[in-house]
């Protein structure tokens, strides 16, 4: 197991001012008034006046890192890692624990990064204070600085995991609530989770990881509608005849998780697995089916839910989407939306496309074949319903720079699905994708020659069709 990657982001506040000027006030030079954060399982975690919060990588008011420190790799499950916040979060790390001088966002980042790698952040960050207070200027100021706090602005305080049973409330709603930032994930998914919308698209995240192209003017598709939750419910009382007792609770704070508004604890590894262990009893019929994957295509527009889908070493979602052959029609296109909004983020979209193999049934298999096969498999397939949701993957996709090797893969059934007779939107996904794989491989633009794309199906339909025609039509050329 090759671990996951732990760095330390580190911010200098004073931009700059600190070398420059710290000789002439305190006598000695300081390189720099540092806040650090650690970046593991996809978020950067910092500890302010606000207490422990988390953002995307970079994705607070002081923008991208001036250092990043490599503390190696971690083997502590997420699951585990979460439970060791959250005990952080309500015992040293407390909003009220935090003093600038002696328990600051530099105190949570070392211990943290010895928790999970046993390797520190450098001293010369963690010992700052004392170079400051040891100089007659910093003892001078020592009472201002007492009643300051730093807390960077875009965070999100922490979602505590569920680790009580259904008989322990969580903790009250409110408490915590998420303040706003323009780095959370995006509203118009949030607004799916409240029940505004069942499939539209919602706009990226403005980063760039591992070399992944990032395009700003694609919006990313997503499925869910918080009616489903009601369906949800009646199948409560069929279901609870096929499980144990102790599995219908955590079926129940399922439900209880996605009916709240602002949650301040989150679901765990167990609710995953249960949900991949209900959907692979042979004889839950398939209304009970699509409900469930309804729900956890809800379930997956959460950032912390999506890290544990990402983190579960059983893969219980990847063996699900691997059935997607023997499964009827409408099983068929809710676990393509599962995919679909997994997409909706960059961290979504590199494990749906990692060539890491592992077994299943005494063969070896990688994320990114089961994902371009599911999606090759509704392009072609002959029901529309499937076409659109092919479609609407393949657009997801191509949000990012996929390998070339998929780019032709999935551009040979986006062009042979063109022709066939789509509805504006599934033709402008389609087109779209298109694009965008012609431009990572040749081979793309080479096949649309040989197969004979035909734009004039198209072009004339709305203006962004006309549009995306256009700008397909100067990517052959230029090919």
């Amino acid at each position: 197991m090759s671990g996951t990657p732990v760095k330390v982001h580190i911010y200098d506040i004073s931009k700059g001012m600190a070398r420059s000027m710290s000789y002439a006030f305190l006598g000695k030079q300081i390189d720099g008034v540092w806040h650090t954060g650690v970046v593991v399982y996809g978020r950067e975690y910092f500890f302010g006046g606000g207490g422990i919060e988390y953002c995307p990588p970079c994705g607070t008011i002081l923008g991208p890192p001036d250092n990043i420190y490599d503390c190696g790799t971690t083997e502590i499950p997420y699951e585990l890692f979460m439970e060791y916040l959250n005990e952080l979060s309500n015992t040293s790390f407390r909003p009220e624990c935090y003093h600038l001088l002696d328990h600051n966002c530099n105190t949570f980042s070392n211990e943290l990064a010895n928790f999970l790698t046993g390797k520190g952040i450098p001293p010369q960050i963690t010992n700052l204070p004392a170079d400051v207070l040891s100089t007659p200027f910093g003892s001078m100021i020592r009472p201002f600085i007492d009643a300051m706090t730093v807390s960077p602005s875009g965070g999100q305080p922490m979602s505590v995991p569920r680790t009580t049973p259904m008989s322990h409330p969580p903790p009250p709603l409110g408490q915590n609530s998420a303040r706003a930032s323009s780095t959370r994930l995006p509203t118009t998914s949030n607004d799916v989770l409240n029940g505004k919308s069942a499939a539209h698209t919602v706009p990226p995240t403005a980063r760039t990881e591992k070399g992944k192209e990032f395009d700003m003017d694609r919006k990313a598709v997503v499925f869910g509608s918080r009616e489903v939750l009601a369906s949800y419910k009646c199948l409560q009382p069929r279901l609870a005849e096929k499980l144990k007792p102790e599995e219908v609770v955590v079926l129940d704070e399922v439900y209880e998780y996605l009916t709240c508004e602002n949650q301040t604890w989150s679901l765990g590894r167990s609710h995953i697995s249960l949900i991949g262990r209900v959907l692979n009893i042979s004889d839950v019929n398939e209304e009970t089916h699509t409900t469930l994957l309804k729900c956890l295509q809800l379930a997956l527009l959460k950032e912390d839910i999506l890290q544990l889908v990402i983190h579960d070493n059983e893969r219980s979602l990847m063996k699900l989407v691997k059935t997607f052959e023997a499964s009827a029609l409408a099983v068929k296109a809710e676990i393509t939306k599962l995919l679909i909004n997994m997409c909706n983020s960059m961290a979504g979209f590199d494990w749906l496309t990692s060539i890491s193999q592992w077994p299943i049934e005494s063969q070896e298999i990688c994320n990114c074949s089961i994902t371009n096969q599911t999606c090759v498999s509704c392009l072609l397939d002959e029901n529309i319903q499937l076409k659109d949701v092919g479609a609407a993957l393949a657009y997801n996709l191509s949000r990012f720079k996929v390998t070339e090797d998929s780019a032709v893969e999935v551009g040979s059934a986006l062009i042979q699905c063109l022709s066939c007779q789509l509805s504006e939107e599934t033709a402008f996904h389609c087109l779209f994708a298109l694009d965008s794989f012609s431009k990572i491989n040749r081979e793309v633009a080479d096949l649309c020659a040989v197969i004979g794309l035909d734009l004039t199906l198209y072009k004339d339909r709305s203006t962004r069709l006309a549009q995306i025609c256009a700008n397909l039509q100067r990517t052959l050329a230029s090919r």
